[in-house]
């Protein structure tokens, strides 16, 4: 409903609603809810009587919304609804009070679409629609009453003159009309002062519209008592009243003369908030206005403003008391009232509305007072953080000065965290940690625990930063946990745990992680702490999931994260949830979701954070070495290298380095690839930070290994498996997966940490390098033992069939295990199976059989089903024939006679019986089976010759029996 002011429009809205008896939520605005933090904050207050704030409370604003101000409204609105009764009514009065550029127009606009049929929402304004709204306007969801349909009409105007008891003529009706265009205001006026001095009916036919109301109103004013007139002049500088307050300024009954004036619709509005609060309507509160500022000294308004003001204060109206002191320029009580409520406006989220107010002081009183200067740094911090950054240390500058140690031991924390904001560069950190120790030595236990957590978690961040090698970094560590039990707010919980846990992982203190994550767990913060603390908890569970290598809970965490980010608009942490998704998805080899989630990166990558872009490119270049496009990785590699060291952070140098040194190593640079390491031990990181350690000592194991150094292999996997025993595994982030399982295999042949290592195998599904038939002790998800018995292991337990044996699937396992590594197609393997059945019967039984046997074995991708040829996948199964067979042709091969000795008698252990020794007569089988039986012959005449020719008599007889046990046809040689 749109018209000029003094249309009617308020109170035809409010007069029908209260005809109709229809429940509504009226919410007035003005320019402070230009700032969404301010409009939701007090929508939130008016919406009080509908809610049951014991069990559910409508979301605050917070500074985590800043990012996405509008998902947070429609989150607010649907929270809403369900407490609202239906039919209701939701009233935005004043709306022209809103900015071309406000938010709230386009978060208005969609919750209208959103709401319920039955709540109807309604926009007072003395502007048509934005163009915001154009869509609701073209959809048939708004409908627009404009000023047209307010004007009064001649017989309306008649109608009027009765409503008020005046008698006018149809002469006198028409000349209104007329000079007042059917304004609704102005018919009121006239009417009122014909009331009160009847002799005045004659009308001046060349009054101008506009000056009506003013001419009016002075006319009404002059004829009312000297007490009614002094009450209007004394409370006319008041924004909204209370009768509290009003008693308290003018020592008059406020109670009885706003009565009074409401019901001689004495253009004076009521509202029923929490409080009942009175107004003037905005014509008549701008005569008013302009009538003190004639009648009273400068002085004398002043004096009332600033009395007004201590008022509001003290009766809780902050924004009118601001506004009051403003303009009496009150500039002291201005500066006490803005700092005593800049706490709670921060928290709100109500930036721009703190912002607003310190911009009425002059600079000189801002730049003198510490505290003034660190409230404006904190209103920008997030929107322009070098601005923030440097307001804060002038701030900082300031209380140092005076030695305000809590104002000190804020301001650090803040400046700490604006380096983790903008994610530039650290180098500037050196000072910074110098005055955190110096702050820390004079931290008292009387200090709030929410602001010591903070400055702790800034000091660990700071050093984890900058300083990895700092000798107090684990008292640190030490300190926060201590601290983290006198923590009661959730934020700060989440916020110190969330820093503490990154610390540990960062420094390959795994099994400190995890315990503190328990801790964290059994806390309300985790399932139904603020959304914010949720997403922070979630978020670290995320990165633990990740580092031990449980990809699935990994990416249900991410999910999560993602999905309360969308529901609430929080965004703060989208990057580093992302980010994990890449990594989670680059350790088990998942090339597409590694992609997926780098897209989504892409999205909210911030150009100016070199950290986060050295982060981007790293996982670019892992990417590319899953993708084997090395020149791709080595551009990729290069940079991230490069932006680590111009942020000046120790871990992102070391990592990127280690990412470095072993690409070079893949691409056969081994000088480039040990000088790359010698960088890294130069950078001090290793000796500090555990899980770098790890990550050296692999790559150490791969230059050895490079070089045949089998020795020095060894000793470097033993030191980098036996920090992963002590400590807890983590996934090693950045390293070529086919040379990690390479030196996992190394280390297995040696017994080096088996459980360690086969964990790590397993976590990251590495496949088996080339060479991995040979060795049982590589952990397969699968294996089947074929020779002397049939038996199918997952996970080395034996399968248990929980009804009868299913004949058809492990049928069609015999015949993939005889094919080997070769392809078959489901027309060849289903005339083996069904040889009677017709081709499209024999395929439907293939098809069922070959997911039955997928289903028994546990794993969809055991059986490869590749343009209709089927196979077993060697990555996943490990079968004793096979090995048997690789064994002993390699050993006819072999011209060593040591190592062909070693092949020979190795295959003779396997080799336990003939293969599935059973009445299965298909072709396949016997064939096969024949097959391994010869060569098993060769392979004993071969073992029996080379030992006789060498004297080793001891070990035929050793072997003899094993041989009769399995052929007692068998002839000694």
């Amino acid at each position: 409903m749109s018209g000029p002011g003094g249309s009617g429009k308020t109170s035809l809205i409010a007069g029908y609603l209260e005809d109709h008896k229809i429940p509504s939520l009226w919410y007035q605005i003005d320019p402070r809810d230009n700032d969404p933090a301010t409009f939701f904050y007090y929508l939130r207050l008016a919406a009080s009587p509908f809610m049951n704030f014991s069990n559910q409370s409508l979301p605050l604003f917070g500074p985590e919304y800043l990012s996405n101000i509008e998902s947070f409204g429609l989150n607010f609105f649907e929270k809403l609804c369900p407490h609202l009764p239906l039919p209701m009514w939701l009233v935005f009065d004043n709306f022209q009070e809103l900015s071309a550029t406000s938010p709230l127009l386009m978060i208005l606009s969609k919750a209208i679409e959103v709401l319920p049929s039955n709540v109807v929402t309604v926009i007072i304004s003395r502007n048509n629609p934005p163009v915001e709204m154009a869509r609701l306007k073209a959809n048939r969801i708004l409908y627009h009453i404009g000023a047209d349909k307010l004007i009064f009409s001649l017989n309306e105007c008649q109608m009027l003159s009765e409503l008020l008891d005046t008698e006018l003529s149809c002469d006198e009706v028409n000349k209104l009309h007329g000079l007042t265009g059917g304004w609704c205001a102005g018919l009121i006026l006239w009417l009122m002062r014909l009331k009160l001095v009847p002799e005045t009916r004659q009308l001046a036919e060349t009054t101008i519209p506009d000056s009506v109301f003013d001419y009016f109103a002075g006319e009404v004013l002059a004829q009312i008592d000297d007490q009614t007139r002094r009450f209007l002049l004394q409370t006319a500088l008041l924004p909204c009243m209370t009768v509290e307050s009003v008693e308290q300024l003018t020592q008059m009954a406020a109670g009885k003369i706003f009565d009074e004036l409401h019901r001689r619709n004495f253009f004076i509005e009521k509202r029923q908030t929490p409080t009942l609060i009175y107004q003037y309507h905005p014509l008549f509160h701008n005569f008013l206005k302009n009538l003190v500022y004639r009648e009273l000294e400068t002085k004398e308004v002043y004096d009332f403003q600033r009395r007004g003001a201590a008022i509001m204060a003290r009766n809780g109206l902050t924004e009118e008391a601001v506004a009051l002191y403003n303009e009496a320029l009150a500039y002291e009580s201005l500066s006490g009232l803005i700092l005593a409520q800049a706490p709670q406006l921060f928290a709100q989220g109500r930036f721009l509305t703190l912002a607003d107010w310190i911009a009425f002081l002059p600079e000189e009183i801002v730049s003198q007072n510490p505290w003034l200067l660190y409230w404006q740094s904190m209103t920008v911090m997030l929107n322009l953080p070098p601005q923030g950054q440097a307001l804060c240390i002038a701030s900082f500058e300031g209380f140092k000065k005076t030695g305000d140690l809590m104002g000190q031991i804020i301001s650090w924390s803040s400046i700490v965290e604006s380096f983790l904001i903008m994610r530039g560069i650290f180098t500037d950190l050196d000072r910074w940690i110098t005055e955190g120790e110096r702050l820390g030595e004079l931290l008292s236990p009387e200090l709030d625990g929410n602001t010591t957590a903070r400055f702790m978690e800034s000091m660990l961040v700071a050093l984890m930063l900058r300083n990895l090698a700092h000798p107090k970094f684990p008292i640190w560590q030490e300190r926060c946990e201590e601290i983290l039990s006198r923590i009661d707010n959730q934020e700060a919980l989440a916020g110190l745990g969330f820093k503490l846990i990154w610390s540990y992982h960062w420094m390959g203190q795994v099994h400190k992680a995890r315990t503190l994550i328990k801790r964290l767990q059994s806390t309300k913060s985790y399932e139904s702490g603020s959304p914010l603390a949720q997403c922070g908890l979630r978020m670290v569970m995320a990165s633990m999931y990740g580092a031990k290598g449980q990809a699935e809970k990994c990416r249900r965490e991410i999910d999560e994260v993602a999905s309360l980010a969308r529901q609430s608009g929080i965004h703060v942490y989208d990057f580093v949830i992302f980010t994990q998704g890449v990594y989670n998805a680059i350790l088990i080899g998942d090339l597409d979701e590694a992609r997926s989630y780098l897209r989504r990166v892409e999205k909210v990558l911030m150009p100016h954070a070199l950290w986060d872009l050295a982060h981007y490119h790293f996982q670019l270049a892992a990417i590319a070495l899953l993708a084997k496009d090395w020149d791709e990785a080595e551009v990729h590699i290069n940079t991230s290298c490069t932006l680590a060291e111009k942020s000046g952070t120790p871990f992102p140098q070391a990592f990127s380095t280690i990412q470095q040194a072993h690409y070079l190593l893949e691409r056969g640079r081994l000088a480039p690839a040990q000088e790359a390491l010698d960088r890294i031990e130069a950078m001090n990181v290793p000796q500090h930070n555990g899980f770098i350690y790890f990550l050296r000592e692999l790559v150490l194991a791969d230059c050895a290994w490079v070089q045949q150094q089998i020795a020095v292999m060894q000793t470097h996997l033993r030191a980098a498996f036996s920090f992963a025993a002590k400590n807890g595994l983590q996934m090693p982030a950045g390293l070529l997966r086919s040379r990690l399982a390479s030196l996992c295999l190394e280390a297995l042949k040696v017994d080096i940490h088996i459980p360690i290592v086969t964990q790590l195998i397993s976590c990251m599904r590495l496949p088996p390098p080339q060479g991995a038939l040979t060795d049982e002790k590589w952990p397969w998800p699968l294996k089947c033992r074929t020779l002397g018995c049939f038996e199918v292991l997952r996970n080395n337990q034996p399968i248990e069939f929980t009804t009868k044996t299913p004949r058809k699937p492990l049928e069609l396992l015999k015949l993939l295990i005889c094919r080997s590594h070769y392809k078959s197609s489901r027309e060849t393997i289903a005339d083996q199976l069904w040889p009677d059945a017709d081709g499209d019967r024999a395929i439907q039984n293939i098809n069922t059989t070959l997911h039955r046997l997928r289903k028994l074995l546990g794993d969809d991708q055991a059986i490869l089903l590749d343009q209709g040829y089927l196979s077993l996948n060697p990555d996943i199964f490990w079968v004793d024939a096979w090995q048997f067979k690789s064994i002993a042709e390699q050993a006819e091969k072999e011209t060593a006679q040591a190592t062909r000795t070693a092949l020979l008698f190795k295959a003779l252990e396997i080799y336990n019986g003939h293969f599935i020794d059973t009445d299965d007569y298909n072709p396949w089988i016997v064939g096969y089976s024949d097959h391994l039986r010869s060569l098993w012959r060769n392979t004993v005449n071969s073992f029996e010759k080379l030992m006789c020719e060498t004297g080793q008599l001891k070990k035929v007889k050793k072997i003899r029996h094993k041989i009769l046990m399995i052929d007692e046809t068998s002839t000694p040689l």
